[in-house]
């Protein structure tokens, strides 16, 4: 006995033209606009804001048959008949991210350009703890 299966078009020839768009996206999005603010003009003074962008894509996919005793539909006496599975597995899948902050002002005057950073406290506490950690135990298996 042969049996036929006709698999409808995969959904994976869908996802490329998706990816490109979404790349396509990301890339105009993290530019110099992303990375540079508007210009604030005081008097004679311009300040320009810096960030750092960073983003993370990821997009996957598989397909394949099911193993022995997993197809659809299948029941104990095909699979004793020797009958190869019938039903396929396929799927897509994708997630991103982006995060932004604020690291720099450059400040503008007539007689002199300055680049003040921005010191995020918080990080810089949370690195001190971490260090201590380490340095603890560190220490600790040193001592034993």
């Amino acid at each position: 006995m042969t049996t036929t299966v006709t698999r409808p078009a995969s959904n994976s020839a869908s996802l490329a033209p998706l990816m490109e768009r979404t790349i396509t996206r990301l890339t105009e999005v993290a530019g110099p606009t992303a990375v540079f603010g508007a210009p604030v003009e005081r008097g004679e003074t311009t300040v320009i804001p810096c960030c750092r962008v960073s983003v993370g894509l990821g997009f996957g996919g598989g397909a394949g048959p099911a193993r022995t005793g997993e197809a659809q539909g299948e029941t104990q006496a095909d699979t004793q008949a020797g009958q190869t599975p019938t039903a396929t597995g396929e799927g897509i899948g994708g997630g991103g991210g982006s995060q932004g902050r604020p690291v720099a002002a450059i400040i503008l005057m007539p007689d002199r350009v300055q680049i003040r950073p921005i010191v995020d406290v918080t990080r810089v506490a949370f690195a001190g703890m971490a260090t201590a950690v380490a340095l603890a135990l560190l220490i600790g298996r040193t001592l034993r």
